[in-house]
Order: structure tokens, then C-alpha cells, then sequence
């Protein structure tokens, strides 16, 4: 037994000696191996090698499938524009090419900012066809790589789904590390072994996969990315794709991302980086001139883009941006090339990129647009701008049974609107992104049909307008012409005439119909009919060529009216001309002139197609448009039962606020313009008290105090030599002078002897002699006292009788006042309120009226005749038959505010309220005349 026992413990313990020796080796040979790849990823030139790669790889922008290029490939780098992303819920993103939404970096995310941080994040960036994704992840790749200091995850991996789908499908357990190395290629195999892997194991990578829509079998690539991110959950994920695709593949766990469309700002941007780019072309023969024609080249197409509206509504989508510069720079100039446009547009997103990029499809690029323009034609023809679901896909399977081809009606319909080109705007109802595609297309099937006789007998539809622009841009439109002269009306010739205007090498008018509209607008208009109907022609084509519709279906003229067409509105009407400079566009258009030209467009222009104000909700649509909400305009919207009003994209751009501060600069003004005439109807006053009583009488006191305070102003303190007992003295001189009847210059000559006599008592004799002077200005101004019967005169007379209730209550302090602390007092007693005053111009007339009304029931005589006189004097003013003067601005306003002061005291607030707004109403109207208030009302028009 022992020696049984001794022979099992022996060869326990050898067996024991041989296994730890071969654990301890294999645990030596594994340590060998982890500080070999250590020490080869370490000292591998790898990481550099791959980064390098990717920076060279996302060196240019993406312009594949686009048909029109230049000889220069822009970098992303030098036309990149950073857009801003938002949170949205994928149902709510928009699926056309054009979003829904401008980018504005306020409260928004830039794409970097949501990397990085602590806490990994799964991100699925949304955005239409052409919106950027791919280029901002392009971008990111190169951000990461050539600033990847003080970041926690610092590689970069970039997988395009649709270059690998067939791997992920055949294995949908492949790993991602196994991806990247076949798409390196050669590269990859120079990777340290699992230097991938452990790059993703640590945490340190962003993950980016573009494209989840542009693949099939969509539902197995997104499973195999959901096992991905929770494979590798130390890192960030970014997955990009177009709404309608991922809402049928979510991502769980990831955060929807909107890519917006380019802000106005942006747009600028691009446009100026791209021809900072393709003008290097052109050798620079001086210093400067590459600078110069990239201004130049800019400006020009930002201007076109901010004149043809229906092309700005397309700057949203950098794609469509791009084709536009592209177009802009290497083809005959915008707009006359918008068909050109609309071409590479439809082809690019209906099959030219899918084409480029090796995305194969069940039906030919050419044949699936011509499915698209007959479909677009049968919507023109139906009048309709969207259509049923059921509806559509029985017009698509008819159309496919003349193709041989086994897609289905939903599958086209899908595809169409994975292009971007069809949306659904609603459930159940799908439309095209933008009328003008519809347009186009219809436009290029009646080309190839030869349908031109419908666009010809539509002489007066403004349906079919835009659509035989774009036909006549492509085929010859002289039977559509020949039918409009016909037809002699006005819509007709003012089509005809833009067909004309917008005539291409393909699609010109004979020469003979050319002649005849012609003669038509250098015929002299002999008649009041023949005028008309030029009026008319001009007014249509003005309008019409710069409107957008709305998404209730209006079109708007987003350029304002301008000066040309509301002079010949002015002179027929016998308008008075708008406030402000002559100017484009027209501005300081009141209310009721406003609804006046409506009316008499739509009297020249026939009724049809029937244009109206824009409306404040139209408006705050179509603010961010320059010409609309960024210019400091303010617009008359369409009227409801109180009338037009007046919409501001910014409260702080009101034209019609009277603040207080300004109010009271004029009341400061006036006194010290006035204080001379003042004088004269204080003593004018002073007589009336009767030869005995004059010299203490409120008036005697009031005409001290106001010669007093010229004397303050006027005559500095240390003046040597004054002595401001005498200069009493001689005031008393100058008003027993006036009140006894003497005449002013035999004053002056007593004065001058005086100043002979005592030799210090100039400043008087020089008072005296201002005050013979304002006399006469005041003659002018028909305010001086020697005018008997005055209708100013008396109004500014009657504004001494608060200042004289002023006087008895503080003769003392008037004694020493300056002219500063008496309009102050005028104000307390008047004005009394601090706030701003929006004034209706409009309505100042009827204010005036009902004013002097209300005043004859409830005061006394000699109140209401004064009332009576300011509505004489100002009613000429506010109906603009008579210019507003600083003087004639003075008088009505203070008389104006003594009339508020004394209904005032009488209690009569809301009477004493209506001569305040008086008061602010031709103060408002003084500083429009003056130029010190800016006049911005002007006028943008619609057609319902």
C-alpha cells in the first residue's frame, strides 16, 4: 500500500511539475507576444499611414453625377460651411430635397460639439438628398485626423455602407475591423495585428457609417450596425441616412440628428469659397485681381440668386447650391439657364448620382425620368399640385406596362421618394419637392409630345406660366406668342413679352412677332385704352418675376414694389407722393394708398390673375429672405375689417413710434425757437390788462422771465462789465415800450442811446434787435403779430395760458429760470406721460376732426375757436396738400399740447389725450420731411 501510494504521489507531483511548466511557458510565450504587439504597434507607422490615408481620401467634395464641371475640383476645406444640427423625431423630418428648415446655429449643435464626450454616443444624422451629410462626415474624418490633440477618441474610421452591403449580407456576424482592412486595401495589410481591434476595444475610435439608405437588404445592414454599436459601446457612432429610409430601419439607442438647409448667410458663404476656388483658373495678370473677380463673380450670383426667387428657394440644399455655382460659372448666366438648372437637378437626384456612385437599379436613369415628366404633365393638366397615394400608384402601373421591366408601382414610388424629387407631404398625399420641378417636367414632355397647342389656347391662365417659360426655353414658342397678341389681353403680352425676354438659341420667337411687341410698347399711346393696356403689360411683368409660393399655395412677390410702377399708380391717381427719398423700392406708403393701388392694379392688370396685399403670416414664412425681413422694411399686410397693418420682422424697426425722448427734444426746441414770439404776445396780453394794472399783471411777469432767460442764454456769466440790475431795468424799458404802443425800432434807437449813455448794456440792444428780426422771419412764416387775424398766430397766442397759470403759481422762480426749466414746466402740465406713441398717420385726419368737434360741445368760446383755427391750419398737413414746416410743425404742437393741458385740467382725459396724439402725429411727420425718422412702409404683393 505504501509503495502504491508513494508511486501515485510521485507521479502526481511529476504530472503537477510537467503542467505548471507548461502553463508557465504558454503564459511566457503570451507575454512575448503582448509586449510584441506592443511594441509593433508602437512602433508601427501605421496610425500616421491610415490617417494620412483619410485625409487624402476626404480631400475634395463629392461631385459625382453632376453633368456640368470645371477644370478645377474644389477641396472640401476651402468651400466647407459648418451647419448647425437639431434634434427632430424622424417622422417629422422632412423627406424632399429641399428641407423644411434654414440652418441657425441658435440653439443647435454643431457636429463636434456631440462627439467626444465622457459619455459615447450613437448618432443618426438625418437629411435629404444633397444636404451635406456626407460631406460634414468627410469633414469630421478630417477634423479628428489632423487635430486630434486633447480628444478622447482620436481614430477616425469611415465606412460606406453601400460599398460592403454584399459582405454584411453573405455574414451579418462580419466584424467591422475586417471591413475597414478589405476597403484599405493594400494599406490594410501593413496594420499591426488587431491594432483595429484594440483600438475599438480601448474606446478610441469615432465610427462613422454613411448611407443606410442607399442599400439593400436595409433591414440586415441596420441589424448588423445595431450589433456593432453595442460590440463596440466605448466609442462614438455616427450613422447617416435619408429620413424615409431610416424611419423604415431605426437605429436603437441612437439620437436623431436633422441636417438643415443652408441659412441665407451660409449660402454667401459657399458661394464665396467656391469662387475663391475655380477663379484661380484665370491666370492673376496684377496684384488684386483674383479678389476682385471673386467679388465680382459672387455678388453677381447672390444678386441673381436674391432676383429669382424660385432659384433661391433651392439654396437650401448644398447640392442643388453647388449646381447652380457650377452652372453659374461655366454656362451662359442665371436665370436665363434656369431650364439648364432644373435638368441637371432632376437628372442628378432621380439617377445621376445613384449612377455614379454604383447603386444599381431595376429601371434606366432616361425611362424613369420619363415617367416623372409624364406624371408631372398629368398633374399640370388635372390643375393639381398633389395627389392620393392610390391615385398615383394606378397612374405608375399604367405607365409601366409600356416598359418592360418587372419593378412594381410601389417600388417606383419608393424610389422616387428616396430620390427626394416626390414627397409625401401628408399621409396618403405625395407632391413634388418644388413646383418648379413639377413645372419643368410637364414643360419637357410637352416638348417631346408636341403638346404646345394646350399652352397656346391658356393665353390667360396663369396655371400654365411658368411651364410655358421652360417651354419656350426649349422649342420654339412663336404659336404661343402668335395666340397671346391675338388675344390682346394684358396677362397674354406680359407672358409674351418674358418669353421674349427669356428667348435661348432653341427656343426663340420669329422675328416678325419680336417686331410687333415692339411696336407695342414704342407705340405712342395716343389714347387713354392704349395707356391702359402699357400699364398693364409693365405692371404684370414687374410682378411677376420674382414670386414664391407659399405653403398654403399663394404666390408672392417677394421684391417690393418699386418706384417706376407706383409713380405711374401716383400720377394716374393723383396720389400724393410717399414720405421719404425717391428710392427702390418704393417706401413711406401710407395705409390708405396702399389699398388704393391694390385696387388700381388689379383695375389695369384686369382683375387677373387678382393680386392683394401680402399676408402677415405669408410675411413671417418668407422673413429670412433679404428682400423680405433683412432690410429693415416694414410692410403693409392685407387688410381685414379695420384695415391694413403694418408688419415689422423686428418690433424695433416700427416706423410710425414717437418715443418720449424725441417728443420732448421738439418741446425743448420750440421754446427756444418761440421764446420772441412768445414775448410779443405776452405784452400783446400785457394790454389788455388796462393802462393801470399792466405793469403787474401774469403777462408783464411772463414776458420778464422769457426776455430774462434770452438774456442767460445768450450773454455769458462773466461777461465784463454786466450788470444784471440794469438789464432789468431795461427789460422793464422794453415792455413799457411795446405795451404803450411804441414801435420796436424806436425802442432799438432809445436802447442805442442808452448804450452811448451807460456803455455796458449791449446784450440788450443786441435782444432787441433779435427780436426785430424773428418779427420778420415770423412775417414769412405767417406767425408774426403784425398779421392781423393769424390762424397760427392765435394758436400759439391761446399756448400762453398754461404758462401764465405757471407764472402765478412761481413768479419768483420764473424770475431766474432758464428756457429749459419753462418747457419742462409746459411738459408736466401737458404732456405727462413717458411712453412711446405709435402713431396711425392715416387715421390723424378724422383725429383732428372729431377733436375739433368734441372741443366745441364741451369748452368755452375761446377755446373752441382756437381749436377750430389748429384744425385749419393742420388738416392742409396730415392730407399732404401742404409740406410740413419746423414752424408750422411748432405752432400745431403747441397748440396742440396747451389744448391737452386745458382739457386736462377740465377732466376731460380722453379729449386731452386725442391733442397729444396730435401733438405726436406732426411731430412724426416733421421728422419723415426732415429725414431724421426713416420712412420703411412699403408694399409686397400676392396672388391668391
Amino acid at each position: 500500500m505504501d509503495t502504491i501510494l508513494s508511486w501515485f504521489l510521485g507521479g502526481a507531483t511529476a504530472a503537477m511539475s510537467g503542467t505548471v511548466l507548461y502553463v508557465w511557458r504558454r503564459r511566457v510565450a503570451q507575454f512575448a507576444n503582448w509586449v510584441d504587439r506592443k511594441l509593433e504597434q508602437g512602433l508601427s507607422r501605421f496610425p500616421v499611414r491610415y490617417r494620412r490615408y483619410l485625409v487624402r481620401e476626404s480631400q475634395y467634395i463629392d461631385l459625382k453625377g453632376l453633368s456640368t464641371l470645371g477644370s478645377t475640383h474644389p477641396e472640401l476645406d476651402d468651400v466647407f460651411v459648418e451647419v448647425s444640427l437639431e434634434h427632430r423625431a424622424p417622422h417629422e423630418i422632412a423627406v424632399g430635397v429641399l428641407p423644411d428648415t434654414r440652418s441657425d446655429a441658435n440653439g443647435r449643435y454643431r457636429l463636434d460639439d456631440l462627439l467626444d464626450q465622457p459619455q459615447p454616443r450613437v448618432l443618426a444624422m438625418l437629411g435629404a438628398h444633397g444636404s451635406g451629410k456626407t460631406t460634414l462626415v468627410r469633414h469630421t474624418v478630417r477634423e479628428i485626423c489632423l487635430s486630434r490633440r486633447d480628444r478622447r477618441r482620436t481614430i477616425p474610421i469611415l465606412v460606406y455602407l453601400r460599398d460592403h452591403v454584399d459582405d454584411i449580407v453573405e455574414n451579418p456576424k462580419i466584424e467591422l475591423p475586417a471591413l475597414v482592412r478589405r476597403q484599405l486595401g493594400r494599406l490594410g495589410r501593413a496594420e499591426p495585428a488587431g491594432w483595429f481591434e484594440q483600438r475599438l476595444e480601448n474606446g478610441d475610435c469615432v465610427v462613422l457609417l454613411d448611407g443606410l439608405d442607399e442599400v439593400a437588404s436595409q433591414d440586415v445592414v441596420a441589424d448588423w450596425v445595431e450589433r456593432l454599436t453595442r460590440h463596440y459601446p466605448k466609442n462614438d457612432f455616427i450613422i447617416t441616412s435619408r429620413p424615409q429610409g431610416y424611419r423604415a430601419t431605426p437605429i436603437d439607442g441612437a439620437t436623431v440628428l436633422q441636417v438643415p438647409g443652408f441659412s441665407d448667410a451660409q449660402v454667401a458663404e459657399f458661394v464665396r469659397g467656391w469662387y475663391g476656388v475655380v477663379e484661380r483658373e484665370v491666370p492673376e495678370e496684377r496684384p488684386g485681381d483674383l479678389e476682385k473677380r471673386v467679388q465680382r463673380s459672387t455678388s453677381d450670383l447672390l444678386r441673381r440668386l436674391e432676383d429669382t426667387p424660385e432659384l433661391g428657394d433651392l439654396t437650401v440644399n448644398p447640392l442643388l447650391l453647388t449646381m447652380i455655382a457650377n452652372i453659374h460659372r461655366y454656362r451662359p448666366k442665371l436665370p436665363g439657364t434656369r431650364v439648364e438648372l432644373y435638368s441637371e437637378i432632376c437628372r442628378a437626384v432621380l439617377w445621376g448620382r445613384q449612377k455614379a456612385k454604383g447603386l444599381l437599379t431595376e429601371l434606366n436613369g432616361e425611362h424613369k425620368e420619363g415617367l416623372v415628366r409624364e406624371l408631372a404633365f398629368t398633374m399640370m393638366r388635372d390643375r393639381k399640385r398633389d395627389l392620393r397615394g392610390d391615385d398615383l400608384l394606378k397612374h405608375l402601373r399604367g405607365s409601366l406596362q409600356h416598359i418592360s421591366t418587372s419593378l412594381t408601382p410601389e417600388t417606383l414610388l419608393s424610389d422616387l421618394g428616396s430620390s427626394g424629387i416626390l414627397v409625401e407631404r401628408k399621409r396618403g398625399w405625395f407632391s413634388f419637392a418644388h413646383v418648379a420641378f413639377q413645372e419643368y417636367l410637364a414643360a419637357m414632355h410637352m416638348c417631346d409630345s408636341g403638346q404646345v397647342g394646350m399652352l397656346a389656347a391658356a393665353v390667360d391662365d396663369v396655371w400654365w406660366r411658368e411651364t410655358t417659360l421652360m417651354y419656350a426655353a426649349r422649342a420654339s414658342a412663336d404659336e404661343v406668342v402668335t395666340a397671346w397678341l391675338v388675344s390682346g389681353k394684358v396677362t397674354a403680352l406680359a407672358l409674351a413679352f418674358d418669353v421674349a425676354d427669356s428667348g435661348s438659341d432653341e427656343g426663340d420667337i420669329a422675328p416678325e412677332l419680336r417686331h410687333a411687341l415692339d411696336e407695342l410698347l414704342s407705340r405712342s399711346a395716343a389714347d387713354s385704352e392704349r395707356q391702359r393696356l402699357r400699364d398693364g403689360v409693365l405692371v404684370t411683368r414687374s410682378l411677376r418675376r420674382s414670386t414664391v409660393r407659399t405653403r398654403t399655395g399663394a404666390r408672392v412677390c417677394v421684391v417690393p414694389v418699386g418706384q417706376e410702377i407706383y409713380r405711374l399708380f401716383a400720377g394716374e391717381q393723383r396720389v400724393p407722393a410717399p414720405d421719404g427719398p425717391a428710392a427702390d423700392p418704393v417706401t413711406g406708403v401710407w395705409a390708405r394708398d396702399a389699398v388704393e393701388f391694390v385696387a388700381w392694379v388689379n383695375e389695369v392688370t384686369g382683375g387677373v390673375p387678382g393680386y392683394r396685399l401680402a399676408t402677415a403670416a405669408e410675411l413671417d414664412e418668407l422673413k429670412r429672405r433679404p428682400l423680405v425681413g433683412n432690410n429693415g422694411f416694414s410692410v403693409w399686410t392685407n387688410p381685414d375689417a379695420d384695415g391694413p397693418r403694418l408688419w415689422t420682422p423686428d418690433p424695433a424697426w416700427q416706423p410710425h413710434r414717437v418715443d418720449a425722448e424725441t417728443l420732448l427734444s421738439h418741446i425743448h426746441a420750440d421754446f427756444t425757437r418761440t421764446i420772441p414770439t412768445l414775448v410779443h404776445l405776452a405784452l400783446i396780453e400785457a394790454r389788455r390788462s388796462g393802462p393801470d394794472d399792466w405793469f403787474d399783471s401774469e403777462a408783464t411777469r411772463l414776458a420778464r422771465a422769457l426776455i430774462r432767460e434770452h438774456l442767460v442764454n445768450e450773454t455769458d456769466d462773466d461777461t465784463p462789465g454786466r450788470h444784471p440790475s440794469l438789464s432789468i431795468i431795461r427789460q422793464d424799458d422794453v415792455i413799457r415800450g411795446v405795451v404803450h404802443g411804441r414801435s420796436s425800432l424806436d425802442l432799438i434807437e432809445e436802447l442805442d442811446t442808452a448804450l452811448q449813455r451807460d456803455g455796458d448794456l449791449g446784450h440788450v440792444t443786441n435782444l432787441a434787435r433779435k427780436l426785430v428780426r424773428q418779427q420778420a422771419r415770423a412775417r414769412e412764416l405767417d406767425l408774426t403779430v403784425d398779421i392781423p387775424g393769424s390762424p397760427a398766430l392765435d394758436m400759439v397766442a391761446h399756448a400762453l395760458q398754461p404758462l401764465l397759470r405757471l407764472v402765478t403759481e412761481s413768479d419768483s422762480q420764473l424770475t431766474r429760470t432758464n428756457s429749459g426749466s419753462l418747457a419742462d414746466k409746459f411738459i408736466h402740465t401737458s404732456w405727462a406721460e413717458e411712453a412711446a406713441r405709435i402713431v396711425a398717420l392715416d387715421e390723424l385726419e378724422a383725429t383732428i376732426r372729431q377733436t375739433a368737434a368734441e372741443t366745441r360741445t364741451r369748452s368755452a368760446m375761446h377755446i373752441s375757436k382756437i381749436a377750430g383755427k389748429l384744425t385749419q391750419v393742420a388738416l392742409p398737413i396730415v392730407a399732404r396738400a401742404t409740406p410740413v414746416t419746423t414752424s408750422l410743425a411748432t405752432a400745431i404742437r403747441t397748440t396742440a399740447l396747451s389744448l391737452a393741458a386745458d382739457a386736462g385740467c377740465a377732466g376731460a382725459d380722453r379729449l386731452s389725450d386725442r391733442y397729444r396724439e396730435i401733438a405726436a402725429g406732426i411731430t412724426l411727420m416733421e421728422r419723415r420731411g426732415d429725414g431724421r425718422s426713416r420712412p420703411t412702409e412699403t408694399l409686397i404683393l400676392a396672388i391668391s
